[in-house]
């Protein structure tokens, strides 16, 4: 939510008069043992069958003690040729899930008067340069304005209840998203009447978010992106589709969130239960020159680029996702649980589960139910008609996705998808 928010208002996609809010879809000090167990885990996952299987809810993972690296051969997942982490993953690159979210949200009070003081100042600049260029002004104008924009204060701890709607489409390197979510109208204290939709499209390492009107429903931009990772472990760069909700309800490995890599983990703990996998903030070791101002504030950006990630595999259900946590330094925290389980496929999938999002805006809980999970019939078309104006980030690289928005202007049309189909890089796991 707090990325989703941050571009929507930087972008000028919010009507002065109407503030929307949606809420978005979360330790071993010694290295060498932390990598013996992942070693360990990465060579019992490999002895998965990639055929459709039962089961095994009391086995005990095989333990082997001979191999140490700080290397780990992604084939050791049980995949010839290292597309994929998991068998899960494998399943689930020709899969469709539908999913339906009951959010329950209530914006803080202090939040609130903070955002007031803000869209005050703002008036009253305005105000004053408009008086500057045309002479005085009524103050019944001024009045009249702020009565508009400011939020009423008394809503803070209000509860909202929203009603989303998310279909992920996958098939081999193509993802889509097609979001459908209400919206909280803050200055008039209610959920919005309308959903609004967005189409997210994820092509190997380049990433599509198409926006939608409002009113009509129809495509009114484009922007494209291309990251050095595979996208599906950092979802667009305006957030239309969030890595997280890929690796929890579209059977991608956790491993590969917020691009990082295999050697980024460490295996804080492993039981007959469940395997505690966690990555650290900014997992690279980059350290900041503190003398320097812009190393400071580079550092940071780097912090939220880079959050803690702790996540859990529980072994009675072939290590599905049981827990997923995500620290971001500004305080805000994610967490889903999984409650239920889904046998489809021969694998078992999250089926139901509880998300939690605090932060210093807002606090929200959701309900996630699985609707629908079947094989994806055909290839994904890209639904954007001809002329449509587009924003294109490829040639910034993984900037766009850390908040520099440098772009070029253009059109959509069928050469521009071609090329987008030519410079696509078909990325591979990181060993």
């Amino acid at each position: 939510m707090r990325r989703w928010n941050m571009l929507i208002v930087a972008l000028g996609l919010l009507p002065i008069t109407g503030l929307m809010m949606m809420p978005s879809l979360a330790v071993a000090n010694d290295v060498r043992p932390a990598l013996k167990l992942l070693l360990e885990f990465a060579l019992w996952s490999g002895s998965l069958p990639l055929h459709n299987f039962p089961p095994h809810r009391d086995g005990i993972a095989p333990v082997s003690t001979a191999v140490e690296s700080r290397s780990i051969p992604i084939e050791w997942a049980g995949v010839e040729n290292h597309e994929y982490y998991d068998n899960r993953e494998r399943i689930a690159s020709r899969m469709t899930f539908e999913w339906q979210e009951t959010c329950f949200i209530s914006y803080r009070a202090e939040w609130i008067r903070e955002q007031n003081e803000i869209m005050k100042n703002h008036v009253l600049n305005l105000f004053a340069s408009a008086e500057a260029e045309s002479g005085q002004m009524a103050p019944q104008a001024l009045d009249d304005l702020l009565s508009k924009v400011l939020v009423d204060e008394t809503i803070g701890g209000k509860i909202f209840e929203l009603t989303n709607y998310y279909t992920i489409t996958r098939y081999s390197q193509q993802t889509y998203v097609r979001a459908q979510r209400q919206a909280v109208d803050l200055n008039q204290a209610r959920v919005s009447d309308d959903l609004l939709k967005s189409d997210a499209y994820l092509v190997g390492n380049i990433a599509i978010e198409a926006l939608r009107s409002s009113s009509n429903g129809q495509v009114t931009a484009v922007h494209i992106a291309q990251h050095e990772a595979n996208a599906l472990g950092v979802g667009t760069h305006l957030g239309g589709m969030q890595p997280e909700w890929l690796v929890v309800y579209a059977g991608v490995s956790p491993f590969r969130l917020h691009g990082r890599t295999i050697e980024e983990w460490h295996l804080v703990s492993v039981s007959p239960q469940e395997w505690v996998f966690e990555s650290p903030r900014d997992p690279k070791g980059k350290v900041a020159n503190q003398n320097s101002e812009n190393s400071q504030n580079e550092a940071g950006t780097s912090s939220l680029r880079y959050p803690y990630i702790r996540f859990h595999l529980d072994r009675r259900y072939q290590d599905a996702l049981s827990r997923l946590e995500i620290r971001y330094s500004d305080g805000t925290v994610h967490t889903w649980r999984t409650l239920k389980y889904r046998w489809v496929e021969g694998t078992w999938w999250p089926s139901e589960v509880e998300v939690i999002e605090k932060s210093s805006s807002s606090e929200a809980q959701s309900r996630m139910i699985l609707v629908r999970a079947q094989r994806t019939q055909s290839p994904i078309d890209l639904q954007i008609p001809e002329k449509t104006p587009v924003f294109d980030y490829r040639r910034f690289g993984k900037d766009a996705w850390e908040g520099r928005l440098n772009y070029e202007r253009t059109e959509w049309s069928e050469a521009l998808l071609q090329a987008i189909r030519q410079s696509d890089k078909k990325p591979t796991a990181s060993p």
